[in-house]
């Protein structure tokens, strides 16, 4: 039977970097490959956050090199499936093989052409034949593909960095006395200048009104009192 197989698995690792050489030994050790692979980094950790890669492994060895990845750590999520291209596989096998016996007619029939219209409408459907051809054979080429190998997507991330506790420091002696009384000297200051800036604007006011009043009432008191009429 040809079969398709098809796997992916997610898994939380305590280090990415060595986890991921450890995911590619697995396919070496079974004869497979690595067919691609992708990883990132977070800002301000210190080695890679994630992986992604594909494994082509043979299919004898899908389940258990699916179980080996899983055991790189806590495995989070995994899926696996099984197409049966069987007939698929057959029908593009036999388009194939009745497509190169036209390809085949066709060339004969050139060979026995004799003028030069003959000569290009010949060639024309030949052409188009063996392009017919050639796309029939990329469709059997990607069914042997996927069935000789199967496939396997795996994604390794790391651990959530636990936030960093603040902690409070606890400034003791003259310093901690110090830094104290200076603020609360600070805060008088500034409670005695809040009080004076709205003060300002009544003293202007007392000012401007208070002053000539008071002036004026001088100059009464000492003005001379009228003597008595001879």
């Amino acid at each position: 039977r040809d079969i398709v197989y098809r796997g992916s698995i997610t898994v939380r690792v305590a280090d990415v970097g060595r986890a991921l050489a450890r995911a590619e030994a697995l396919a070496l050790d079974v004869d497979g490959v690595v067919f691609d692979e992708q990883t990132s980094t977070e800002p301000g950790r210190h080695g890679f956050s994630q992986a992604t890669l594909t494994l082509r492994v043979p299919p004898t060895q899908f389940a258990d090199t699916l179980d080996a990845l899983g055991r790189l750590g806590r495995q989070l999520s995994r899926t696996k499936s099984a197409q049966d291209v069987t007939t698929e596989v057959a029908d593009v096998d036999s388009r194939v093989r009745s497509q190169e016996r036209s390809v085949a007619r066709v060339r004969a029939l050139l060979g026995r052409a004799e003028t030069i219209g003959e000569v290009v409408q010949v060639e024309a459907e030949l052409a188009r034949r063996e392009a017919d051809l050639e796309s029939l054979q990329a469709q059997l080429a990607r069914l042997e593909d996927v069935t000789d190998m199967a496939t396997l997507e795996a994604t390794l991330v790391s651990r959530p960095v636990p936030p960093t506790p603040v902690t409070e420091e606890k400034d003791l002696g003259f310093v901690s006395g110090f830094r104290g009384g200076w603020d609360a000297f600070v805060g008088i200051v500034l409670v005695g200048l809040t009080v004076l800036g709205a003060l300002v604007p009544f003293a202007v006011t007392v000012a401007l009104l208070g002053v000539p009043a008071y002036v004026l009432l001088r100059r009464r008191q000492h003005r001379p009192a009228a003597g008595p009429v001879s």
